[in-house]
């Protein structure tokens, strides 16, 4: 696996890395590891090492559950910083146009005892039959709860709707934009997965 990200203007990084995955039956069970270089005006002495599990199981063909658990380790300056993640989600579909999705998830920065914890919560329809062609309209719930040491926290409450429109396949039962989808397919990085949150 090889990634770029960009957080604004001149911060980037580059990601390499190897990813696995065992399928048996409803069961699909991944992991990865990956190393990042910094970028633009990121000094070049900092290390970020990731490390990830993920777990789906598919009991019938109307619910699929799954978790993933991310860390991502960053030595800067002489310092030590463990960004963890971990995430549960769900995806239930009532029938053939509608499904239910939720997720919630919880980081934490060790270095200044904070936590970010997301709770979404949502409903698609799928409009294939009406379109002609895989599509599915979302809306999603979302609310991000910050504290930081002890200092109180800060709630964030964010609505999603989205228009899913994959290409040369079926309309994803959990939406691209959805918490549920980013803790069903996690990204390689803690950090850009506690993004992908909220």
């Amino acid at each position: 696996m090889i990634s770029a990200s960009r957080i604004g203007l001149n911060v980037s990084a580059t990601t390499f890395g190897i990813e696995g995955h065992y399928t048996s039956g409803a069961l699909d069970f991944g992991g990865f590891i990956a190393v990042s270089e910094p970028g633009g005006l990121l000094p070049s002495d900092i290390d970020m090492r990731h490390f990830g599990l993920s777990l789906k199981y598919a009991p019938t063909e109307a619910l699929t559950i799954g978790a993933s658990a991310i860390r991502t380790n960053v030595d800067a300056f002489g310092t030590d910083i463990d960004v963890d993640y971990i995430g549960l989600a769900g995806v239930y579909s009532v029938n053939e146009r509608i499904s239910l999705f939720g997720g919630v998830s919880r980081t934490t920065l060790d270095i200044v005892d904070a936590d970010v914890t997301t709770v979404g919560l949502g409903g698609a329809y799928d409009l294939s039959a009406m379109a002609g062609m895989p599509m599915a309209v979302s809306l999603e719930l979302a609310r991000s709860d910050f504290s930081a040491g002890g200092v109180g926290s800060t709630d964030v409450d964010t609505v999603r709707l989205g228009l899913t429109i994959p290409l040369g396949g079926k309309a994803a039962k959990a939406p691209l934009n959805s918490t549920a989808d980013a803790i069903l397919n996690p990204s390689h990085s803690a950090i850009s997965q506690t993004v992908l949150n909220f």
